[in-house]
């Protein structure tokens, strides 16, 4: 893998995010949990999506709870 090229998912101050190789490697290590890395960005933005989507059904799911009184 061309780490110069890869792109990072990861939670930085309490936030995920798509950080690039340059932008990753200036973080400190104890500044962010490294999700997961990808050979392309796009590949990086869809799994981003994904876990945003999930996130959303999840959320949706616990205000539908507190509507119906569960």
């Amino acid at each position: 893998m061309n780490f110069e090229n890869t792109w990072y998912l990861i939670e930085w101050h309490g936030r995920t995010k798509v950080a690039s190789y340059e932008e990753f490697s200036k973080l400190e290590k104890n500044e962010f949990v490294l999700i997961e890395n990808f050979a392309t960005h796009h590949e990086a933005l869809m799994e981003y999506q994904r876990l945003i989507k999930l996130e959303t059904a999840d959320a949706k799911e616990k205000l539908n709870a507190l509507k119906s009184g569960k």
